[in-house]
């Protein structure tokens, strides 16, 4: 849902996410369905991959988008989602994160299918925590020598443990770390250029 599918996958992009989609593959097809009907079926090397605001897009890559490419226009077609894990269930707010870095107080050693790179190098990190009593949100600055050089998933874990946070989950790093206070950027993103196109947690 909302990201690009690998080859031989489906993914299903809806206007509230993407008017446009950046980075599409064009090695599939596409369908765009608008109020409930299919309107649109052409191969993604020809498509201006748009979202409808009044539907969605659907992108099938390799065999899945040789099923798409034969749907009529015309179709009737929906979206339904279906939680496959029960505890989502009338949530209102999600958030993709991980992984796990401090559970109970104790460090939690759970690669969570995170490539290597990923966890054993150093990197700036995100992350949120609580103390019992407080929402902690903190951001590790990195990939500049002069300044830090981040820190790997082990350095986080301890770090939050040095804040006393019982239950600590890494955010999103990198080129992401980021905290906008007050109208402005308080730490310094690698390189001082912020992301273009942020995606944040705003309260």
């Amino acid at each position: 849902m909302n990201s690009i599918p690998p080859l031989g996958g489906i993914g299903v992009f809806t206007p509230d996410v993407w008017s446009y989609i950046t980075g599409a593959p064009t090695d599939g097809w596409e369908v765009t369905v608008k109020g409930g009907i299919v309107s649109g079926v052409r191969h993604a090397s020809t498509s201006n991959h748009f979202v409808t605001r009044e539907g969605f897009l659907v992108i099938g890559r390799g065999a899945a988008g040789e099923l798409l490419k034969d749907i009529p226009t015309g179709t009737p077609l929906t979206l339904r989602i279906q939680w496959v894990d029960d505890g989502f269930t009338g949530l209102d707010n999600i958030l993709q994160a991980g992984p796990m870095l401090v559970k109970g107080g104790q460090k939690v050693f759970d690669p969570e299918g995170f490539s290597p790179r990923t966890l054993s190098v150093p990197h700036p990190r995100s992350f949120v925590g609580s103390d019992g009593e407080r929402l902690w949100f903190v951001v590790i600055d990195g990939r500049d020598p002069w300044h830090s050089n981040g820190t790997t998933i082990a350095e986080t874990a301890a770090a939050t443990q040095r804040l006393g946070l019982i239950d600590a989950l890494n955010l999103d790093g990198g080129g992401s770390s980021s905290i906008w206070w007050s109208g402005k950027i308080v730490n310094l993103p690698p390189g001082g250029v912020v992301r273009p196109v942020p995606y944040a947690l705003v309260f």
